[in-house]
């Protein structure tokens, strides 16, 4: 009988090694065409690449500052928020922090006409986010990466800034 579950267990493993990643992408992704309402509504520039004129790069500029002060304002709302949960309130905070990051690179794609549900979308915003935390992407991307790489990336990086 412990055979069976010990089969069950790496199954299951291996799937999670698999999927969760992309998983949770998927699941903390904006919705690209809501973005794009949303900054329709506002009279924001945005970018769609197919239409012409296209916008400036100081429109495009002024739009993603108003996303940029919009997500500084969240962040700093949840800050307080979690900070009256004091140490206990602190995993909470750097998954929200995360979760804003993440949407903020998307919308900030969006702006400047990539979209981030396609395969050369997700690419950029992988590659800024990497930027911005500065962890080492290697030179072939795949839509693949796996949980258990995730450790030898930031190994990566805290070797070379350790140096």
């Amino acid at each position: 009988m412990a055979g069976i579950w010990n089969e069950v267990g790496r199954e299951l493993a291996l799937r999670m090694d698999e999927d969760l990643i992309g998983r949770l992408t998927r699941e903390i992704s904006i919705d690209v065409q809501a973005t794009r309402e949303w900054l329709k509504q506002r009279s924001l520039a945005f970018d769609l690449g197919n239409r012409s004129p296209r916008p400036t790069t100081d429109a495009l500029g002024q739009t993603a500052d108003v996303l940029i002060r919009k997500a500084v304002r969240r962040a700093g709302l949840s800050g307080a928020l979690t900070g009256w949960a004091g140490l206990a309130g602190m995993p909470a905070e750097v998954g929200f922090r995360l979760l804003l990051t993440v949407r903020l690179a998307q919308q900030l794609a969006v702006v400047y006409g990539y979209d981030p549900s396609t395969d050369r979308g997700r690419i950029l915003v992988r590659r800024a986010l990497a930027a911005a935390y500065e962890v080492e992407l290697p030179e072939q991307q795949s839509e693949g990466t796996r949980l258990r790489d995730l450790r030898a990336l930031t190994q990566t990086n805290t070797q070379a800034t350790s140096r």
